[in-house]
């Protein structure tokens, strides 16, 4: 590819210098789905009632954000 316009020049500068930014993105969502497949995990084992009144209580904090 022959790159003959400053534009396009200046714009591949500015996507090869995002690389370092790119990759601490992708760390940072790989961090969250591991968490949260380590929390869907602990909740699978719980017992029915206790993951029934967390979820209610949790249902309870979001509506109380929405008041």
């Amino acid at each position: 590819m022959n790159v003959t316009d400053e534009p396009d020049l200046d714009r591949l500068l500015l996507e090869a210098g995002d690389e370092a930014s790119a990759v601490a993105d992708l760390e940072s969502c790989v961090g969250r789905l591991v968490r949260s497949r380590a929390a869907q995990t602990r909740l699978a084992v719980l017992p029915a009632e206790q993951l029934r009144a967390a979820l209610s209580r949790r249902r309870g904090q979001l509506d109380g954000d929405r008041a």
